[in-house]
């Protein structure tokens, strides 16, 4: 197959371990679509009942046809709620989850909190270092936010130099302590130039916390997180 033999001249010899060499692989199937090549889906030799058969090879290219169509359909879905920069969801996605818990609150009960997080004179920092460093700033804050989060938090990129985060569950309290812990280790950190490695500065955050209340809507809820963003910001920052 012509998408294989380009991934193998990509690769070259280095590109294969011994372990790999070992397994003596001898089916091998492109999970390729409009995207181009995903991957590639490969068989060892059958441990029962001789070689395979063509009707054999002919089920299994039917098989990885439909498991390459899953996969690129996967990866599909994957970019429409992310951010391409940060790796983090993006606004409509965040959106979308904070009306999901709203209604879920409003039926079912509980709590939920948010924190809108705005990086400090981000401008500043691009005008200084450059905008190659504020990409690497802003990937780096996103790993930092993503790593103080449970499994069960939303944490997106919602535009420019600002982030958001969804709380299911928590308190004002807990939502404070984690806002507490982002503020730390992001003042901790230094951002490095991804084209020199060479450490070139810090990044402070402002964030403003908001919990649910009774029957409150999402726009409200963001509302006010919003708005504790901007008295974090007035109050003077970090």
């Amino acid at each position: 197959c012509e998408a294989i033999e380009r991934l193998v001249a990509e690769l070259g010899a280095d590109g294969f371990t011994p372990a790999f060499h070992k397994l003596g692989l001898e089916l091998f199937y492109p999970l390729s679509g409009i995207g181009g090549l995903y991957g590639v889906f490969m068989l060892a030799p059958k441990l029962l009942g001789g070689a395979y058969t063509q009707l054999e090879r002919l089920y299994l290219d039917r098989m990885i046809r439909f498991l390459a169509v899953g996969v690129q359909n996967v990866l599909h879905h994957e970019s429409s709620i992310t951010d391409a920069k940060t790796g983090l969801y993006n606004h409509s996605y965040f959106s979308q989850r904070l009306d999901d818990e709203c209604e879920r609150i409003k039926r079912h009960g509980g709590s939920a909190g948010v924190l809108m997080i705005d990086a400090d004179h981000f401008k500043l920092f691009n005008d200084r270092y450059g905008h190659l460093a504020g990409d690497e700033a802003l990937r780096s804050l996103a790993t930092m936010i993503k790593e103080a989060m449970r499994n069960e938090d939303t944490v997106a990129r919602f535009g420019g130099e600002e982030f958001a985060i969804l709380l299911p569950g928590a308190s004002v309290e807990q939502g404070e302590q984690v806002a507490q812990s982002v503020l730390d280790r992001i003042a901790a950190s230094r951002i490095r130039r991804i084209d020199s490695h060479e450490s070139v500065g810090s990044v402070t955050v402002s964030i403003g916390v908001a919990r649910h209340r009774a029957g409150e809507s999402a726009e409200s809820l963001y509302g006010r997180a919003d708005q504790a963003l901007y008295l974090s910001k007035k109050g003077g920052r970090n």
